[in-house]
């Protein structure tokens, strides 16, 4: 098994977004019309996948330029241009993972080319899936019907509860996060997915690539922001290291 951030491995194409977050803290969340005290504000680079303006001819001159193993999309960009990007990886028989965030209805031609998708159990509803209750036996029949409907492979995110795995064809597999002091959960989807794409263009198991990703989620609640809140790359190879073992 190859080692996830090993550059023989292959690249990964991010088809994203890039933008400014603009981040208030307060100890309770306010409720419609009510106005609270803040304790903290931070503004800092995000997005998913930190490029600027966007076409599908780009995104097709960038799957010339990297030859990726791995593509990834979502939904702050337009969904014809991931499509346009996903169907010439396809050709290619490239991997893609599309992660539908912010959630609303796929693009058919979209869904259609996609290997993975990863949502969190609320974008899980969104696009059709029934509520995730905590029950597995009807947690995993929701799960089973959701990916047989769309034809993809799925992997739900669920915050400190971790992850749910199923491959097309599968078996639901449960991958536990570590446990850890959360601060900021801005930026763990984002985490996960990068480190789940690392794990698969390594040559790991879509399992063994969502340990990975649930790895990388909990080390990045523990800081506050989005980009700011991901493991440097000394901290990163330590996390690798740890999940490899």
């Amino acid at each position: 098994m190859a080692e996830p951030g090993d550059t023989t491995a292959g690249g990964i194409l991010v088809v994203g977004s890039t933008m400014m977050d603009l981040i208030a803290y307060a100890d309770v969340l306010p409720e419609a019309g009510q106005t609270v005290f803040g304790s903290d504000f931070r503004m800092g680079f995000g997005g998913k996948g930190a490029n600027l303006d966007l076409t599908a001819e780009l995104a097709l001159e960038a799957l010339d330029a990297v030859d990726p193993v791995i593509v990834i999309a979502q939904f702050e960009t337009p969904q014809s241009v991931s499509a346009a990007a996903f169907a010439g990886a396809r050709a290619r028989g490239v991997t893609t993972v599309l992660n539908p965030a912010p959630a609303t209805d796929p693009d058919p031609a979209l869904l259609a080319a996609t290997d993975w998708l990863v949502p969190n159990e609320h974008e899980f509803v969104l696009l059709g899936g029934d509520p995730l209750t905590g029950e597995e036996a009807a947690d995993d029949g929701a799960i089973h019907r959701l990916a047989d409907r769309l034809g993809v492979g799925l992997v739900v995110t669920l915050g400190e509860r971790g992850a749910v795995v199923l491959e097309r064809g599968g078996y639901i597999v449960r991958v536990p996060a570590p446990r850890v002091r959360a601060i900021d959960t801005t930026g763990a989807g984002d985490a996960f997915v990068g480190a789940f794409a690392v794990g698969l263009a390594s040559g790991w198991t879509s399992t063994d690539a969502a340990r990975l990703g649930c790895a990388f989620a909990a080390d990045s609640v523990t800081r506050t922001g989005t980009q700011s809140s991901f493991a440097a790359a000394e901290d990163a190879r330590t996390i690798l290291r740890e999940v490899r073992s």
